[in-house]
């Protein structure tokens, strides 16, 4: 009897590491400014007020984005923030250097002051495809 309750238990064990929760929703897309895709970035999913969902933020490699796993999207309103990347922060390494940084190439309007539309996703949807062509 008690080598069942331990292959039971290890067997739901098994079952439950495995599934995923079905209350988180993944989400991939693309994202391109003036028709080229953004090849390093982010975009980030800000939950409407009274939301206990987190901020989620995706990062842009060559034009896409994922979320997936224990970072996908909980039921509810996002609203969308791009940001898109040229040039690389350098570490300091003499004194005296200066850093060199990343330079924002997309306008307020799709990241700091945001009017790209809100994206809502509700329990039971399956994987979201959203793609973001920015001009």
């Amino acid at each position: 009897m008690k080598s069942l309750s331990l292959t039971t238990f290890v067997l739901l064990l098994a079952v439950g590491c495995g599934s995923s929760d079905p209350n988180m929703i993944p989400i991939s897309g693309s994202v391109s400014y003036q028709g080229k895709p953004i090849t390093d970035g982010v975009v980030r999913f800000v939950p409407a007020e009274n939301s206990s969902a987190p901020v989620r933020v995706a990062q842009v490699i060559d034009g896409s984005y994922e979320l997936a796993g224990r970072f996908s999207l909980m039921p509810g309103t996002y609203q969308i923030q791009i940001e898109g990347f040229e040039g690389e922060d350098l570490p300091l390494s003499e004194a005296g250097q200066q850093a060199s940084q990343r330079k924002q190439i997309l306008p307020a309007q799709y990241n700091a002051k945001s009017k790209l539309e809100p994206l809502t996703v509700s329990q039971g949807d399956r994987a979201q495809q959203k793609d973001f062509e920015l001009n």
